[in-house]
Parts: structure tokens; C-alpha cells; sequence
């Protein structure tokens, strides 16, 4: 069940917030003391969700954890069900895991407007956003190289990028899906070495660098 009503701003602007299947979604600009007032009405252990927002098409979205991502499925099943003939990258912009610098590879190379075109990963999160960009989009990573004009930190990063990938799936293995997969220590350090322009990026495995 969904339920919405709108509040207005001292500026003027308004937003929506709208509750559904025990979801909090906002639509529009919110100010701060205004958010804060909302997210102490949500009960202890709720989560804010990047994703479900993207799907829903609001600026946020937060609830228990289970509402999440019971709402979260039901409208990727809804989306996917409405276009079954997306190309790849059409499948990726509406359901996929986004974030800045994913995004910044596909506005770069294949020319999707988006807000940052020079937006790189800044650490492992950030990175698997990248790699399962490229799962789902496979022709992207035979053009990967061309990422390397962007920046010099994505020519860094573009260098390193096998071994950071390597690392960071031995490392981070299944935590992503439990929401661990930022702990993995080894790769941030390997990609902040990337990000410095050095040439030779070590990456432990085993007890050994290689």
C-alpha cells in the first residue's frame, strides 16, 4: 500500500515523500533538518538504499532492510518486465548497480550524458560497481583503454585495472551481498597506489607480492 503527501519549503521548492510497503521514498530536494526530522520517524535498523531510489526514480529511499529489498525486487521485476527487448547497456542504466564512476565509463564511452564524465573510483565499493558494470556489459571492457584519456587517475586505474579486479574479487568474494565488501583493505591500498600513478602495483596474495 502506498501513501504520499507533500511538504513545502521555506525557499518555496516542494518535495514528495511517499510511503510504500513500508518504504520511505523522496522525491525532490529535501533540506537537512527536514531529512533528519523524517529518518527519526523510521524505526532503529532501517537502511538507506542508493538502489531502490534509482529504481523508484527518487532522490532517496530508506526502510527496514527486508521492505527494502522486497520493494527493490518487485520494481526491477517490473521495469525488466516492461522493456524485454533492452539492449545490455539499456538493461544496465535501468536496473543495474550504479554509481559515479560506472557511470563516468559509459558517458565516456558510449555517450550517455551524465553528471560527472571524469568520476573515478575512489575505493573497493566504487570499484565493484565497475567490475559488474563490465559483467553485464561486456563489450565496455574490450574499450576500457580508452578511460585512460579521461584522467591521469583513470590512467592509473586503467593500468592496474586486472590486478585491482583480481584482488578485489579474491578478497571481497560474496560480502558484497551482506554489505561487507568495503572492508577489503588490500585492494583499496592497491588502487590508492594505482590513483598515485605508480607503474608497479603489488598485490599480496599467498604471502607473497606479485
Amino acid at each position: 500500500m502506498s501513501s504520499g503527501f507533500q511538504l513545502s519549503m521555506g525557499t518555496g521548492g516542494r518535495y514528495t515523500v511517499t510511503m510504500r510497503d513500508g518504504v520511505t521514498l523522496v522525491e525532490g530536494l529535501i533540506p537537512v533538518d527536514h531529512f533528519t526530522a523524517l529518518v527519526a520517524l523510521e524505526a532503529e535498523g532501517g537502511v538507506m538504499s542508493h538502489y531502490l531510489a534509482q529504481l523508484a526514480g527518487v532522490q532517496m529511499a530508506w526502510g527496514p532492510p527486508e521492505c527494502v529489498d522486497k520493494l527493490a525486487s518487485q520494481l526491477k521485476a517490473e521495469i525488466l518486465s516492461a522493456r524485454p527487448d533492452m539492449t545490455a547497456l539499456q538493461r544496465w542504466l535501468s536496473v543495474g548497480l550504479r554509481g559515479k564512476s560506472s557511470n563516468a565509463i559509459v558517458g565516456n564511452l558510449r555517450g550517455v550524458h551524465v553528471d560527472d564524465m571524469k568520476a573515478h573510483p575512489h575505493d573497493p565499493s566504487d570499484l565493484w560497481t565497475c567490475v559488474t558494470l563490465m559483467e553485464q556489459v561486456p563489450d565496455l571492457r574490450a574499450d576500457l583503454a580508452g578511460m585512460s584519456k579521461v584522467s591521469t587517475a583513470w590512467a592509473g586505474l586503467v593500468e592496474a585495472w586486472d590486478e585491482l579486479e583480481r584482488q578485489l574479487r579474491e578478497e571481497a568474494g560474496d560480502c558484497w551481498t551482506d554489505g561487507n565488501g568495503w572492508q577489503s583493505l588490500k585492494t583499496y591500498e592497491a588502487m590508492q597506489r594505482a590513483l598515485r600513478g605508480e607503474t608497479a602495483v603489488e598485490v599480496e596474495s599467498g604471502g607473497q607480492h606479485v
